[in-house]
């Protein structure tokens, strides 16, 4: 689990939509939402797995997530994040 500063307070299944900014801090707000993003994305997957849920969801999002590369737009990456983050949840 990573706990950034004051919010140690945050659980695994609280995301946060991305949102355009231009603050001077911007760029750090988003790499704290990544972070976010993906540990949520991890926790909904494992729980998933384990639950026998959604299986062809939970494979295509292994291969995703393998196949995510250091250039990615990262705008995109965090939409597909949140998509598969809210997909992963229904029952």
């Amino acid at each position: 689990m990573f706990f950034f500063g004051r919010e140690r307070n945050f659980k695994p299944t609280e995301y946060r939509w991305f949102h355009e900014c231009s603050a001077p801090d911007c760029h750090n707000r988003h790499g704290l939402d990544d972070a976010r993003y993906l540990t949520t994305l991890i926790h909904v997957l494992k729980n998933a797995k384990a639950a026998d849920r959604q299986k062809e969801l939970v494979r295509e999002t292994h291969e995703w997530l393998e196949n995510l590369g250091v250039d990615a737009d990262l705008d995109a990456m965090r939409l597909e994040m949140a998509r598969r983050i809210e997909a992963l949840l229904k029952p």
